[in-house]
């Protein structure tokens, strides 16, 4: 389901018109190119029924958008919203039920030798079907 959502938010016109293919797992790379998205699955319940499984989950997936500025950051931040929140139907292989953006905080992470980089995470909530 990850790299469905993953796949789904780098194919966003909005995004990928700001940070190209620069969306990484966990971390950013060494010496990384701005902007940038990182991403990670922060929580996974599974939706359970008196028979046992029942075939749904509900992901939280924070997204952090990085820039060397504020207004870069938040431009990002913009289209990751306009593009994921209230999202449901088909993301590749994964029938998403429901997209919602259920936090968002903004960050300044001071590097030695540099202004500093700013960070916008916003959480995902992300209820879908298990395949």
């Amino acid at each position: 389901m990850l790299a469905d959502f993953v796949a789904f938010l780098g194919n966003a016109p909005a995004v990928s018109a700001i940070v190209s293919s620069r969306i990484y797992p966990q971390l950013l790379p060494q010496n990384p190119t701005y902007p940038a998205i990182t991403y990670n699955q922060v929580s996974a319940v599974r939706v359970h029924v008196l028979a046992g499984a029942g075939g749904k989950a509900r992901r939280r997936i924070s997204v952090n958008c990085w820039a060397t500025t504020a207004k870069a950051a938040e431009a990002l931040a913009d289209a990751v919203r306009r593009s994921l929140d209230g999202f449901y139907g088909s993301m590749r292989d994964t029938n998403v039920g429901s997209t919602r953006i259920d936090n968002e905080i903004a960050f300044f992470e001071e590097e030695a030798g540099t202004t500093g980089i700013y960070r916008v995470v916003q959480d995902y909530i992300v209820g879908h079907l298990e395949t």
